[in-house]
């Protein structure tokens, strides 16, 4: 697993980290609670750069957003974001 983890921060866009981090974390409940900082630190990136990643997703209808709660609401499109650039890995 952590090969796997160095490789995705090493080579996939961090849309497609954040994707798969939330799918992973969201996987019994569309719901992970975690601030913007903490998932930050998980897919290996500034906090500035997730906040801006999850409004994106949330403009796309991918998530919806609460103060220390995002809610996966459209979980087969966030998978194929989450999925990009994996083939190249």
């Amino acid at each position: 697993e952590a090969e796997e983890r160095l490789a995705d921060v090493a080579y996939r866009p961090v849309h497609a980290r954040v994707a798969s981090t939330l799918l992973r974390m969201g996987a019994q409940a569309d719901e992970v609670h975690l601030s913007h900082q903490d998932l930050a630190e998980i897919v290996g990136t500034h906090r500035e750069t997730v906040t801006r990643t999850l409004n994106q997703f949330r403009t796309d209808g991918l998530v919806e957003l609460d103060r220390m709660l995002i809610r996966i609401v459209d979980r087969p499109r966030l998978a194929a974001a989450g999925e990009e650039s994996r083939e190249t890995l």
